[in-house]
């Protein structure tokens, strides 16, 4: 497998993870579950985040500011569109690379 197929499968999953949780009460992703990050929202999102510094950093492209998981991720669809986000910075895709 090359490193584009194993980004592309990493995609698939997170929009699998995605859709499935879609379908939970809100309050089963945010419950704080005494993991590494608390919630099954901030580890993944933590996971997301991770992908998004490594590529910034291996690009040697501005950092950004970190997220703040409660403040910046209320639902579903925000994270889907960090998600997006991150998936278009690793493709090379301009627009919220940079944000």
């Amino acid at each position: 497998m090359d490193i584009k197929s194993l980004f592309e499968y990493n995609w698939y999953c997170r929009r699998k993870f995605l859709e499935g949780w879609a379908r939970l009460p809100w309050e089963t992703l945010i419950e704080d579950r005494g993991a590494s990050f608390g919630s099954i929202r901030n580890i993944f999102l933590h996971s997301v985040g991770a992908e998004r510094f490594w590529l910034r950093r291996l690009g040697r492209r501005r950092m950004g500011k970190d997220k703040d998981y409660d403040r910046d991720f209320k639902n579903i669809e925000s994270m889907r569109k960090y998600v997006d986000e991150v998936e278009a910075e690793s493709k090379g895709i301009p627009g919220e690379a940079q944000s």
